[in-house]
């Protein structure tokens, strides 16, 4: 299912990558309850194809879901900084601009020299007319 999910993601059909991607998150649940090994056993690797399945979801245009799975990652305290630049993009275009505000500050306390939310920063700065704030 990783397999087809990147092959399906390779090709552009991004909602069958994230189907593919999202059965196999599925797979290591059963696979974890039922006390069997998964290849998502680790943090790492779970975390990973996790953020790939929202990288997927958002491609395909389904935001509430990859809303969804960002902020599952954000919530478990990803080290992945462009968790928090997709999660204010996306919360932002949903017109939830205040929990996209809350998201990017987060992400620059955490990640203080990442361009991608630096860049978001600033344009949601000029976006806003704030050029003082933003100078400053």
């Amino acid at each position: 299912m990783v397999n087809i999910g990147a092959m399906k993601y390779e090709q552009g059909q991004y909602d069958k990558a994230y189907a593919s991607w999202l059965a196999s998150m599925a797979s290591h649940k059963i696979l974890s309850e039922a006390g069997e090994a998964s290849l998502f056993d680790d943090a790492g690797s779970n975390g990973r194809q996790k953020y790939y399945t929202g990288i997927a979801a958002q491609m395909a245009g389904k935001s509430t879901e990859a809303i969804k799975i960002f902020s599952e990652l954000k919530n478990a305290g990803t080290d992945r900084p462009g968790v928090y630049d997709a999660l204010f993009n996306m919360q932002k275009d949903a017109g939830n601009t205040e929990d996209a505000e809350k998201t990017l500050a987060e992400g620059r306390a955490k990640f203080p020299n990442d361009s991608g939310l630096l860049f978001a920063e600033i344009n949601m700065y000029l976006e806003k007319g704030k050029l003082n704030e933003l100078t400053a």
